[in-house]
């Protein structure tokens, strides 16, 4: 592939009702990677301390609804993808439709584009770092031994959708990850719009995961044309939710390998594994995102902290900045305590006297 030098690369994700320790891992381990491209997040219901926090680290932040039809602006009412077209559809069906006008709108901007999840995904390597062709769209494998008919989950979704024909057609065939998929600008615009007419379809039979199905279902009825499925244990992205953990190669950094002993670039749906949890909390628990005391219990306690930095009910604390209210705060309590020691000091002195 011949990259422009004058477009970019493009990260594209969602994150709803996360807090800021359910990204971190994705954002760091992304920026320790030579990856120079843009990240884009849609979010709803996150913290402003983990938004700030996110901005600063270059992010481009694109807010959206927490309920049906989460981003209201996001269909033009004259297309034919109107709101009324799609009943009242699942999150994680509804993000393609936010992702196809987003890069409708920015294309020329843009060269390559990465369409992943967020919360159990881990960069070892550039994501781009690979070879392919500008006019392949590539899909990525599960555990090869298991086939679509052999999972439950999988298999229900395609039953319950498709009808017990389409999941005989194509059961035997590997399941196909949708949270993760690669191409070019205009690949990835053929992908969605392919994705959300299959959604469209479907009418108001929708599932938590149909994505999922109609994902697989669009690449095994040739919906998608010049797919290219790499097998998991190959890379460059690795699967693992349905792998052992006795299958998983690393090296002595706990980095996950690939059949061929190489560095995966990607490690989607690590959160089964506790061995690889163990070390990816350990190398990322102490670095970046650098939010401070507060700020990070912000994040972790908002009940608590807003009411803190709401101002305390006192009348001194009132029309403060919550900075300043923090600061009075424990600065009276300090306050407090010493002038307690200094009176049992003085006590104890008078009483030896």
């Amino acid at each position: 592939m011949i990259i422009n030098p004058q477009k970019k690369d493009i990260v594209i994700s969602i994150a709803a009702n996360y807090t800021l320790d359910k990204i971190r891992i994705f954002l760091l381990s992304l920026k320790e990677t030579d990856f120079r491209g843009d990240i884009y997040l849609f979010v709803s219901n996150i913290s402003s301390v983990a938004s700030r926090a996110l901005k600063r680290y270059g992010v481009h932040l694109i807010p959206f609804k927490e309920k049906y039809p989460y981003a209201n602006d996001a269909i033009p009412v004259d297309t034919e993808w109107s709101r009324s077209s799609f009943g009242n559809l699942k999150l994680y069906a509804y993000r393609f439709i936010m992702y196809y006008f987003f890069l409708e709108e920015y294309k020329e901007r843009y060269s390559r584009v990465m369409l992943s999840d967020i919360r159990d995904v881990v960069f070892q390597r550039n994501p781009f770092e690979f070879s392919f062709d500008d006019d392949s769209l590539y899909c990525f494998c599960e555990n090869k031994n298991i086939s679509i008919k052999q999972n439950l989950m999988n298999a229900g979704w395609i039953r319950t959708l498709y009808g017990e024909k389409v999941l005989q057609q194509i059961g035997d065939k590997s399941i196909v990850c949708a949270g993760i998929t690669i191409g070019t600008v205009s690949v990835i615009l053929n992908y969605l719009n392919t994705m959300v007419k299959g959604i469209k379809e479907l009418g108001k039979t929708q599932l938590s995961n149909t994505d999922q199905a109609v994902h697989n279902y669009s690449i095994y009825t040739n919906k998608l044309k010049n797919v290219k499925l790499l097998k998991n244990e190959d890379g460059p992205i690795a699967t693992l939710r349905l792998v052992s953990s006795e299958e998983i190669r690393t090296d002595k950094n706990g980095l996950v390998l690939n059949s061929e002993g190489n560095i995966m670039h990607v490690v989607h749906q690590y959160d089964g594994h506790p061995f690889l949890v163990k070390r990816i909390m350990e190398k990322y628990s102490s670095s970046g995102l650098r939010l401070g005391f507060f700020a990070r219990r912000c994040d972790l306690y908002p009940k608590l902290f807003r009411w803190i930095l709401s101002g305390c009910p006192r009348k001194e604390f009132k029309g403060r900045h919550p900075l300043q209210n923090i600061f009075l705060y424990f600065i009276k309590k300090f306050k407090s305590i010493i002038k307690r020691f200094l009176n049992r000091l003085l006590s104890g002195c008078r009483t030896i006297l």
